[in-house]
C-alpha cells in the first residue's frame, strides 16, 4: 500500500513542479515591477502556459456496433 502512495505523491509532486517554477519566475515581477524590463514580461508571458496540464486528447469516433475506429473519416479517393 505504501508503494502506491509513494508513486502518487511523486506524481503529484512532478505535476506540481512546472507551476511552481512559473510562480517563481512571476513573483520576480511583482516583487520590484518598476526593475522589469519588457523582454523579461515577454520572457514570463512565453513560459508560464508550461505550467498548465495538456488537454485531453480528442473523443474517438465510434461505430454503431460501439467499437471505436482508428479512423474516424475516411480518405479522399486518390483518383
Amino acid at each position: 500500500m505504501s508503494a502506491v502512495l509513494a508513486d502518487h505523491t511523486a506524481k503529484l509532486w512532478a505535476a506540481e513542479a512546472p507551476a511552481d517554477a512559473v510562480a517563481a519566475e512571476g513573483r520576480k515581477l511583482h516583487d520590484d515591477p518598476d526593475a522589469v524590463t519588457w523582454q523579461a514580461r515577454g520572457e514570463f508571458e512565453v513560459g508560464w502556459p508550461r505550467s498548465r496540464p495538456a488537454p485531453p486528447p480528442p473523443p474517438r469516433a465510434s461505430t454503431a456496433s460501439g467499437a471505436t475506429s482508428a479512423r474516424a473519416h475516411p480518405s479522399p479517393d486518390p483518383r
